[in-house]
């Protein structure tokens, strides 16, 4: 058959008529719709959120079902980037017909960016972000449509956070962030993720787990390593009046978490309150130091802090903790000659400026909110060891100093149930020679003791300052020494303070 032959038979203008569907159904996808979605970008964001933005190449592969968007970002009317990435690649499934879903492959985000600030009025910059025409009260969004990815990835992501609404600019980066989500749903099955972010100063996050949108579930584990106390009281320097030079902290927890409360109490509609329980396998505290701000010496040292066995949960209003140990504090105590202790100064904030604000005054007829459950708290046991106290009397004068050193202390059964008696077990040296072990039980309300005493060899010359206020003796030395029981309380036909056990006193002089 010649070539003129073939060209006029059926076979050739079914070919040709495929070759030109599949060629213009090419252009369309490799030329046309880049610029159609390039064109839609530049116009629709504006006008729906009104920042600008920026975005390099788009280029779409129609027979792979591959969309890929470079240098992508949001700016705001003033200059300033607050969001964007510099690789996006979508990998859409033709399996989306069969599993009655947006099935994709892959989406995987490269180098993604968010600029979080704070200004000085207290706005957030992201907020911009927000829809110009907010969705009215009374629209009601439904379901979210099935979608299907096997995997995405967020690679090389940095996160940036600047608060100018304090008297000095916070400033803090996370960079390198990391997210991986797999064979995720919309469904009840939910994915699998992994975040992994890590700081300049060498601060890590790590969180792992599975959550699902469609109910909002998730459980998990999260951890943190190295955190730097200082990063935080730089953050809260104006509200405090103290320093935090070091220390770092280290927490590693699980979760379960379900938002099933109504829409009062910011949960799904089915009006059953959220539910998080948290279980912190450990937090550990290491090399703090504190000083108040007007002094060069720290008051505060503590080498080593770790709590063990956290359990929260917020449905019950109930929290617990097995135990909390610190090791090695070092304490620089006083009374101020005006009688207050210095330790108090650090608790209290700087003066605010101005008159306190005013509250504003009732409406007739509101309804207060209904008291929430009071929380339940317990703490099984509380210990300090191998501590170092140093405490002075300046009300005084000379002032008298002692120095607790190894000190040990041991306290079981605190709870918010001030009615409950607590443990109470002390052993600790005074000024190197002395000894001094307390034990026993103590009941915080109605206040009440039960307790064992052993003093030995402790220095009476020390409270000669005291004896000076009084009289015209001049104690030089005496060691005293006693072995009792004590039991304080407020009982009908009973003192207050009963005592009963030996006293002794040694080469007094």
């Amino acid at each position: 058959m010649s070539v003129l032959g073939f060209l006029k038979t059926k076979t050739f203008r079914v070919t040709a008529i495929v070759a030109a569907l599949v060629g213009a159904y090419a252009l369309a996808g490799f030329v046309v719709a880049p610029k159609l979605v390039r064109s839609a970008l530049l116009k629709d964001i504006p006008e729906t959120i009104g920042v600008t933005p920026a975005v390099g190449d788009i280029r779409i592969n129609p027979f792979l079902f591959q969309v890929t968007v470079d240098k992508f970002s949001l700016t705001t009317p003033g200059g300033e980037k607050l969001l964007g990435f510099d690789r996006l690649f979508i990998d859409f499934e033709l399996s989306s017909i069969w599993h009655w879903a947006y099935s994709f492959a892959a989406i995987d985000i490269t180098s993604p960016f968010v600029n979080a600030a704070v200004a000085k009025d207290g706005s957030l910059n992201l907020m911009q972000l927000r829809p110009k025409t907010p969705a009215k009260p009374d629209e009601k969004s439904g379901p979210l449509p099935a979608i299907r990815i096997a995997s995405f990835k967020v690679s090389r992501g940095a996160m940036s956070y600047e608060d100018h609404s304090q008297p000095d600019v916070f400033a803090e980066r996370l960079e390198p962030v990391n997210f991986e989500l797999r064979d995720f749903t919309t469904g009840a099955e939910g994915g699998q993720f992994n975040l992994t972010a890590a700081s300049k100063l060498g601060e890590h996050i790590e969180w792992h787990g599975h959550v699902s949108v469609q109910p909002i579930e998730s459980d998990g584990e999260f951890r943190i390593d190295g955190l730097l106390a200082h990063t935080l009281w730089e953050y809260l320097e104006d509200k405090l009046n103290f320093v935090v030079n070091s220390g770092a902290i280290d927490l590693a927890a699980t979760y379960k978490f379900s938002a099933n409360g109504g829409p009062a109490k910011g949960g799904a509609p089915d009006g059953r309150p959220a539910i998080l329980q948290v279980d912190v396998s450990k937090v550990a505290l290491t090399d703090l130091t504190v000083r108040p701000k007007d002094s060069q010496t720290d008051w505060i040292a503590v080498p080593a802090l770790a709590v063990t066995g956290t359990t929260v949960d917020l449905a019950a209003h109930r929290a617990h903790v097995d135990l909390v140990s610190i090791t090695g504090i070092r304490l620089l105590t006083w009374l101020e000659p005006d009688g207050s202790f210095n330790l108090m100064k650090l608790t209290q904030g700087p003066s605010p400026a101005g008159p306190p604000p005013v509250a504003p005054p009732a409406q007739p007829g509101a309804s207060a909110a209904p008291a929430a459950a009071p929380w339940q708290f317990d703490l099984r046991q509380f210990e300090i060891h191998d501590a170092t106290l140093s405490a002075e009397d300046r009300t005084v004068h000379p002032g008298v100093k002692a120095v607790l050193a190894p000190f040990s202390l041991q306290v079981k059964g605190v709870s918010q149930d001030l009615s409950k008696p607590v443990s109470v077990t002390l052993d600790t040296r005074i000024d190197g020679n002395g000894l001094l072990a307390i034990n026993g039980e103590v009941t915080p309300q109605p206040a009440m003791a039960d307790l064992s005493m052993k003093l030995s060899g402790c220095a009476l010359a020390a409270i000669q300052p005291y004896i000076a206020q009084h009289t015209e003796m001049t104690l030089l030395d005496g060691r005293l020494g006693a072995e009792a029981k004590l039991h304080y309380g407020a009982q009908k036909n009973t003192p207050t303070l009963q005592f009963s056990g030996n006293i002794n006193i040694e080469k007094l002089h």
